[in-house]
């Protein structure tokens, strides 16, 4: 699933604030609470448009990422510019007037992804300490304090030999507890010498690495961009997501330790999975790895251990 380019206006606020009622939760990360893309507000309006219906306020911003609604405000990832000051922007405005309350330009190096594809990832913010982590499509991942200044950096490309790519599919953070995850596909020194999708694991507040997670084999493709989920399946808090080399994995988010993995294609997966229960939903649009049909959902069990792509499917389509 491609994200097109668009110029977007922030009227997702007229879905929030209208009141009553009072938005009672945030919207802080991909596919919001819960990682489910629902949410379980009431009562909302029925109705709304950017001409003007239900409209609260609006701000013309260029990206292709989903912003993200927490403590008050709402932000985005974007780009900004033309010829030489074309850049990355990141950019926060008050939720309840749209006033922006700051924009912070970035630039991009190292890179052959076009301009028409930055502010490719998603934003996720932290509402305990009020931190918005900003990926970019060259490889930095970036934490900014309410006020937009730099808490805390990055550049996963020098600094852990990440791979850019050219298609600009930029893996997305993801905040549990203390910790800040992403997926990064690179090639680096010892453990890391062989090109692998990894998890990388930053302390929230200080950025410092604790932990990388090494699940899988030879990525098929090195510009993916499937963002994981935290859910607990018995009694364990796990961490699942399509790899780039066809599986899905599931690590304890704590350690980043493999409990167990379903193969599902012959190309990368860049589809989040959707967990409900002890059951865990995932997607492929590519070549299946046991015919010659294209793209399949499957249901898996998520309670296995070790490779569980035919002993835990509950069912296929």
């Amino acid at each position: 699933m491609r994200r097109p380019s668009v110029l977007f206006s922030m009227v997702l606020t007229a879905v929030f604030a209208v009141s009553p009622p009072v938005l009672a939760g945030d919207w802080a990360g991909w596919r919001g609470p819960g990682q489910m893309g629902a949410s379980p507000e009431q009562a909302l309006v029925s109705g709304w448009s950017a001409a003007g219906e239900n409209l609260i306020w609006r701000a013309d911003f260029v990206g292709r990422s989903t912003p993200v609604v927490f403590d008050g405000r709402v932000c985005a990832n974007g780009r900004t510019g033309e010829g030489v000051t074309r850049q990355a922007v990141v950019a926060c405005w008050d939720a309840g007037d749209g006033h922006l309350l700051w924009q912070r330009e970035i630039p991009i190096y190292l890179t052959t992804v076009p301009f028409n594809r930055v502010g490719w990832g998603h934003p996720a913010a932290d509402p305990e300490t009020g931190t918005l982590f900003v990926p970019t499509v060259d490889g930095k991942l970036i934490a900014f304090d309410s006020q937009g200044n730099t808490v805390w950096r990055w550049d996963l490309g020098e600094d852990v030999g990440r791979f850019s790519g050219y298609g600009g599919r930029t893996h997305s953070p993801l905040v549990d507890d203390d910790q800040v995850i992403m997926g990064v596909i690179n090639s680096s020194w010892g453990d890391q010498g062989a090109p692998r999708h990894r998890y990388f694991s930053f302390d929230k507040r200080t950025g410092e690495v604790l932990w990388v997670s090494t699940p899988g084999g030879s990525p098929f493709d090195l510009n993916t961009y499937s963002t994981p989920v935290v859910a607990e399946i018995g009694g364990q808090r796990l961490l699942i997501g399509g790899n780039a080399d066809g599986w899905v994995y599931a690590m304890k988010v704590a350690t980043g330790e493999k409990v167990w993995g379903f193969e599902l294609s012959k190309r990368g997966l860049n589809t989040s999975v959707v967990v409900d229960g002890d059951t865990v939903y995932a997607t492929h649009s590519e070549e299946n790895v046991d015919e010659g049909t294209m793209g399949r959902v499957v249901a898996i069990d998520g309670k296995g251990t070790g490779v569980v792509t035919t002993s835990k499917e509950l069912w296929r389509a």
